[in-house]
């Protein structure tokens, strides 16, 4: 059997250690996850988007969802800076695309169309499916903001807190930033 004191000691260095442990590790990461259809995914979207109080970054491969669309006007009616990135082929001339009720309320939109590899034929996508809140929240996962991903397919999306992650992803943004245009 140890001794009181061996105990004791024993204690206050488990305690030391574990207080050091939590004063240098990371803030621990929260992870909230939801599927379609019919899961959550677009109400998930739409209650990050509203919690918004100073940024949001979209990288998208398809947006056709009005409900989600609004949601972001109505953030940059209060203030929140609001900027997406899209796949030029997938929403610039698509009557489905959310891209023109966004940019027809002052919502900076982007069309990215990444290089094609040498002798590649077919055109390559930005297939990125993030946004990232301010600098702290990320939504990824395969789930494109649609009213068919939300209401008939089968899609995940994974919501983070995290500013490590969030950082992450802010590069991937920058990197789209650097491919994309403007509508002409």
């Amino acid at each position: 059997m140890k001794s009181p004191y061996t105990l004791f000691v024993a204690a206050v260095c488990a305690a030391a250690l574990l207080s050091i442990a939590s004063a240098d590790s990371p803030p621990e990461t929260t992870f909230k996850v939801y599927f379609s259809p019919r899961g959550g995914t677009a109400r998930a979207v739409e209650e990050a988007i509203d919690r918004a109080g100073r940024e949001i970054r979209v990288c998208m491969y398809s947006f056709a969802s009005p409900s989600i669309a609004w949601r972001l006007v109505c953030a940059a009616r209060r203030g929140v800076d609001v900027e997406v990135i899209l796949d030029e082929e997938e929403n610039l001339d698509s009557r489905f695309s959310s891209a023109r009720d966004l940019e027809r309320n002052g919502i900076s939109v982007k069309y990215a169309r990444p290089p094609s590899r040498k002798g590649d034929s077919s055109p390559a996508k930005l297939h990125h499916k993030f946004a990232v809140v301010d600098g702290k929240t990320v939504l990824t996962g395969s789930f494109n903001w649609s009213v068919l991903a939300d209401t008939s397919n089968h899609e995940n999306l994974v919501v983070a807190e995290s500013t490590e992650l969030a950082a992450r992803f802010l590069g991937a943004y920058a990197a789209a930033e650097k491919i994309s245009r403007r509508r002409k």
